[in-house]
């Protein structure tokens, strides 16, 4: 074999590789996005199904997620509770409570679990 014929033989084995890898890389790629979604569908299952109230909240404090429970602790339909600002939910003898918690939560970035009791 000249010269040519074994670069071209190595870069083709070589391309055949990559593919090969690359296969594999997709392949379980697509098995995270499986397991990632599943997870998902759990969590959106148990957030949905809770005993308790839960409330996503952006950084200004707007309700942008809802639990049926949480909607009917506040006193509102999902929907309508959507976007209100939480603190327009928070009796007036807790909102200092309430501000002095969020703003610290937020200061912190630790507003993954606060809660009010």
């Amino acid at each position: 074999m000249d010269r040519p014929a074994q670069t071209d033989a190595v870069l083709l084995h070589e391309l055949q590789v990559h593919h090969i890898e690359l296969e594999m890389s997709i392949e379980a790629l697509q098995a995270s996005q499986q397991e990632l979604s599943a997870s998902r569908d759990r969590y959106l299952r148990l957030y949905e199904r809770a005993p308790v109230g839960y409330c996503t909240l952006d950084a200004e404090g707007h309700i942008l997620q809802i639990n049926p429970v949480g909607a009917a602790l506040l006193g509102k339909d999902r929907e309508d509770a959507l976007l209100l600002p939480f603190l327009a939910c928070v009796s007036p003898a807790d909102q200092v409570r309430w501000l002095s918690a969020w703003g610290c939560a937020v200061q912190h970035d630790a507003a993954e679990a606060l809660e009010l009791v």
